[in-house]
């Protein structure tokens, strides 16, 4: 599971700054942890590709 997070600075703040990141995980962390539910947008896979791996990285299928 895969979910989306936006934390958006004030524009007058010198030390945090607007930020997208998201959090990977599997379901058993994500029920233990109620706090991370909230502003958190669930991440849906849009087309199959092949995972990234120690072995196998293609930026190139990434960007296409």
């Amino acid at each position: 599971m895969a979910y989306q997070y936006f934390f958006e600075g004030a524009p007058e703040d010198e030390v945090c700054f607007t930020s997208s990141w998201a959090l990977i995980m599997d379901r058993q962390t994500w029920d233990a942890r109620p706090t991370l539910h909230e502003n958190a947008k669930l991440l849906r896979q849009v087309r199959k590709f092949r995972t990234w791996t120690d072995d196998f990285s293609n930026m190139f299928g990434i960007l296409r």
